[in-house]
């Protein structure tokens, strides 16, 4: 027995295949060969049988294969081989009568390999294997003046302190003439 996402399917073959792609180029002496090897995805064939069990019906077994299948969901195998982060790429089921009740199945499993970023953004710090990424917020945050408000309560609503209204007024000279005069309705930028 063997398990697809905790499902389980009788499995009379298991086949895995792993290749690497090879340049047809020359390589120049000296250049490191590793440059000129690419592996391919790993594959897994399965064939065997899908019955009754306690929990699930065969029906209710090939519907949910069939899902996964067709909409690109991840599988987790686990029998002899186990693959995880895999996609179903080939799905086929027969029905002969020495399976009562059953099914024979053929199935191709690739599993996908998940990139890592190799780019790390300037101003991030990295520490190890892992990044860690400070993020700043990259939307500006706007405040419409409403009748009665100045720099220095719009300071105090946004920042805690109303002595940081340069802040705003230094953001917003193209609007703002004198800090003194806002008007209700100017959508000034909050820096």
């Amino acid at each position: 027995m063997a398990l697809i996402n905790n499902l389980y399917i009788h499995v009379t073959d298991e086949q895995k295949n792993w290749g690497v792609q090879v340049t047809e180029h020359p390589v120049e002496k000296g250049l490191p060969i590793t440059d000129n090897v690419k592996p391919n995805a790993r594959t897994l064939s399965l064939s065997g049988h899908i019955v009754k069990t306690n929990d699930t019906t065969v029906k209710s077994v090939i519907s949910s294969l069939e899902k996964y299948h067709q909409k690109g969901e991840y599988v987790k195998y686990v029998g002899v081989e186990t693959f995880s982060n895999a996609l179903i790429t080939d799905f086929s089921i027969g029905h002969t009568n020495k399976i009562h009740g059953g099914c024979t199945f053929s199935m191709q499993i690739m599993e996908v390999r998940i990139a890592k970023a190799a780019y790390v953004a300037k101003g991030n710090k990295v520490t190890g294997k892992k990044s860690q990424v400070t993020k700043k917020s990259t939307s500006k945050k706007y405040h419409t003046v409403k009748k009665g408000d100045c720099l220095w309560n719009i300071a105090k609503k946004y920042y805690g302190k109303g002595s940081d209204w340069k802040k705003i007024y230094n953001a917003n000279k193209d609007l703002i003439k004198n800090p003194n005069l806002i008007y209700p309705n100017q959508k000034l930028v909050i820096p």
